[in-house]
This record gives structure tokens, C-alpha cells and sequence, in this order.
């Protein structure tokens, strides 16, 4: 028998029950990294490295507290290659947007579908609050991000714009759906990045339709840079990402010619 942490209370499984249990969540890839761990009082069961290893090959996802997850989880996954803000909390009332990476996350405390317990987002995949979602999760959730995961934040009032102009669009024009899960979360404070990063996965909306998007951001508080730079080398930027920042900077420029005047 196997001990199994949930809610951090140990229960008793075979290795049978508790490879079903992971298939009826969700099995994720076997890069993404491990969340469950055994406290220092269990560090001397004679199977430990046996179901470290198969919990590092069936990855389920479980919720900690922050102190948990620093010294305990993050040492039993030998992360010395990892960044400190790959761990991400969230608050509450923002919306994260995926920018590159996989974020995993999920709540105990779930509302429907145990399915959709663990969410593997993809970028331009979006983490919010929405009510009416069919996805609806207590608040106090938190994730762990694969290597080299960004994510940006917007509150509440500043993402309906883009959600609303994102459904009508993508009615009319029979645009890509994404995959959508919008939780109550927690969420670090605004990460400056470019904006068309965020919009153009996530709306798949033209350039001048972009551009139609961003006075409902209230982008004052941005600098300028944070728009129109590439966040790093491996930042991908297409045609249309070009043609926006072409529009977008005629866009400032005729406005500083008004101002002018």
C-alpha cells in the first residue's frame, strides 16, 4: 500500500486505485513538474523513492501552502534549475493571461466536473473570474509553472472589454475557439509585457481590430515599451504583430499631433 497525500491527510492506496485516480483527472505531460510530496516525518518509508517516482510520471496536482511548497515540493523535484517566480500565487478579482509554457493549477475545493480539476493552459490560455463559467473554483488556488512561463495580469474591469469584443467576433467570424478556464485566484501585481502577446493569442482578432481594443485597457499606466518590445529572444513576432505595431504607433502619433494642436 501506498501513502497518498490529500488535503494533507494520508490515506492508504494500492498503486492500482491510485493510477485510476489519476486517470479520472488528468493525466499531463511527463515534463510538467510534480506537485505532491512526503512530509520529513514519512522521509524513511521503505517505498518512498518507489512512489516518488511514479507520482513524477503520472504528475497529479494537489493544493499546498506556500511554505509547503517551497521546502518541501520544489526539493523532491530537484528544481535548482528553476527561477524563484515560477512559482506563481494569485490574488483575487484579476485575470492571468498565459504568455508562453504550460501552468497547471487546480482548488480541493471544486464545484463541478472533477475532470477539469487540473487544467494543462496553453498560451494565450486565460485564468480569471467569471461568473456563470462552468468551470467555478474557490478562491486560495495556486500553480506551478513549467520553466520559462510568463503570465500578465489584468483586473476584472480591464479584461471584460477584450472578452466581449473576443465573443462577438469570434460568432461572426467563426474564429479558433481557445481553451477557456476561468478561475477566482490569486495573482502577482501587473506584469509589463508586450500587450499584443496577450491579445492576439488570445482573440485571434486583426491588427486594426487590436487596435480598436486598447482604449478600453486605460494603457496610460504602460509605458510604451512594455507594448511594442519583445519580452526575449524567443519571442515569436509575425506579420501581424508587425502591421500592429505600425498602427498602433500611428495611432500615438496622430493623438500627439491633436495634443498639439
Amino acid at each position: 500500500m501506498i501513502p497518498y497525500f490529500k488535503g494533507r491527510k494520508a490515506v492508504e492506496r494500492s498503486v492500482e486505485s491510485l493510477r485510476t485516480l489519476m486517470d479520472f483527472y488528468y493525466v499531463v505531460p511527463s515534463e510538467d513538474v510534480l506537485s505532491q510530496f512526503y512530509t520529513e516525518k514519512e522521509k524513511n518509508f521503505h517505498n518512498q523513492e518507489v512512489v516518488l517516482n511514479y507520482l513524477l510520471t503520472k504528475k497529479f496536482f494537489e493544493e499546498f501552502k506556500e511554505e509547503e511548497i517551497m521546502n518541501l515540493i520544489i526539493p523532491k523535484m530537484k528544481l535548482s534549475k528553476y527561477q524563484k517566480n515560477e512559482v506563481v500565487f494569485m490574488k483575487q478579482n484579476t485575470i492571468r493571461i498565459v504568455i508562453t509554457g504550460d501552468i497547471i493549477m487546480k482548488s480541493h475545493k471544486i464545484r463541478i466536473y472533477p475532470s477539469k480539476l487540473m487544467v494543462n493552459f496553453k498560451e494565450g490560455d486565460i485564468m480569471g473570474s467569471c461568473e456563470g463559467n462552468d468551470i467555478c473554483y474557490d478562491s486560495d488556488n495556486w500553480c506551478i509553472t513549467r520553466c520559462e512561463t510568463s503570465c500578465a495580469t489584468f483586473t476584472n474591469k480591464e479584461f471584460q472589454p477584450i472578452w466581449d469584443i473576443y465573443v462577438k467576433q469570434k460568432k461572426n467570424a467563426g474564429l479558433k475557439m481557445i481553451s477557456i478556464s476561468l478561475l477566482n485566484h490569486k495573482s502577482t501585481t501587473s506584469t509589463l509585457i508586450p500587450l499584443v502577446k496577450i491579445l492576439k493569442p488570445i482573440t485571434y482578432l486583426s491588427s486594426k481590430t487590436l487596435c480598436k481594443i486598447i482604449p478600453y485597457l486605460e494603457l496610460r499606466k504602460y509605458k510604451t515599451n512594455s507594448l511594442i518590445q519583445p519580452q526575449s529572444k524567443k519571442s515569436l513576432i509575425n506579420k501581424d504583430y508587425i502591421e500592429f505595431y505600425k498602427l498602433y504607433n500611428m495611432k500615438l502619433k496622430t493623438e500627439a499631433l491633436k495634443a498639439k494642436r
